[in-house]
């Protein structure tokens, strides 16, 4: 009998909620401070196409992409998971 559930090395899901949120906040800063998807890939070190999932919300960064994030559109990781209301 074949085993169901995530495959190995998945993702774990996300709260959809809480990632459509950390999109939105990634989209609106980075246009914002007037970056493009690829300029704001380029400087945290990921595709473009990393990029848009996050800002679409089809993946979560992992921690340390999440303050390379936040450094590059200035402001905070609290900020950006909705922890704090100031960037």
């Amino acid at each position: 009998m074949a085993k169901v559930g995530r495959p190995t090395g998945a993702v774990p899901e996300v709260n959809n909620e809480r990632l459509v949120a950390l999109g939105r906040k990634i989209l609106s800063r980075r246009e914002e401070i007037g970056l493009t998807q690829i300029q704001a890939a380029e400087l945290v070190g990921v595709s473009g196409v990393g990029w848009q999932n996050w800002e679409r919300a089809r993946r979560a960064p992992g921690a340390l992409q999440l303050a390379e994030i936040a450094r590059v559109l200035q402001c905070s990781a609290d900020w950006l998971l909705g922890l704090s209301p100031d960037t």
